[in-house]
């Protein structure tokens, strides 16, 4: 018989794939973004009873951070850590470039 946590376990395993600490890459343009995720979770369950009544609950909980980001252009990669106002700053210089390499993309139905 599989108990509350082993099932508790299973659900939540679907949620926590490899690709949940490594995001999908988004194209931007030439652009290549990779987000870094930490992820922390808990989980937990009690039963108590007699024999006139018992009772069973579990429960979890989880928490998915974006940590840093990666970001491919050619042959260039640079990673931005997403900690702290100074590396926000950073990373935030390369947007203008990011928004017009997509409204430059041949692609890209919005760059007439």
């Amino acid at each position: 018989m599989i108990s509350d946590l082993e099932l508790l376990f299973d659900k939540i395993k679907v949620f926590f794939k490899s690709e949940t600490i490594m995001g999908k890459p988004i194209e931007a343009g030439n652009f290549i973004l990779i987000p870094l995720l930490s992820i922390s979770f808990g989980a937990g369950n009690g039963s108590a009873g007699s024999e006139m009544a018992k009772g069973a609950g579990a429960g979890a909980g989880g928490k998915v951070t974006p940590v840093a980001m990666v970001v491919i252009r050619d042959d260039e990669i640079r990673i931005f850590s997403l900690d702290g106002q100074n590396n926000l700053q950073e990373i935030s210089t390369l947007i203008p470039e990011i928004l017009s390499s997509i409204n430059t993309n041949p692609g890209n139905p919005q760059s007439s």
